[in-house]
Formats: C-alpha cells, sequence, structure tokens
C-alpha cells in the first residue's frame, strides 16, 4: 500500500481534485490531504482521469 498526497475537492473530503508527489504549501493548496491507494476516492480519481497511468494504483 502506498500513500497518495491528494487535494480534496471540498472540506468534507468527498472526492479528490488532485494529486502530488509530495506534501504542499497548505497556503496555496486548501484541503490536502493523504490517501491509501486503495482508498475508494483515490480510485474514483484515477477512473475520472484516465490520461494518468504513471500514478502509482494498488493491485487488486
Amino acid at each position: 500500500m502506498s500513500i497518495i498526497y491528494v487535494q480534496f475537492t471540498d472540506e468534507q473530503q468527498t472526492a479528490i481534485q488532485s494529486t502530488f508527489s509530495c506534501p504542499q504549501d497548505p497556503v496555496t493548496w486548501l484541503r490536502q490531504g493523504q490517501v491509501a491507494d486503495t482508498d475508494s476516492r483515490y480510485l474514483a480519481f484515477l477512473e475520472r482521469c484516465p490520461g494518468i497511468g504513471a500514478l502509482p494504483v494498488a493491485e487488486q
């Protein structure tokens, strides 16, 4: 399992809008968090962004 640095779409952390390779400045990039590569929100993000093939995906 890998940890993915993300930016959520809202304060409730219901969906992911972007990913990062490392933590970012929280003043510039609001609503940051970390999720496992098996997190359903991360998997849904990958489905919405088919061109992001270089991001790590958990083996299922």
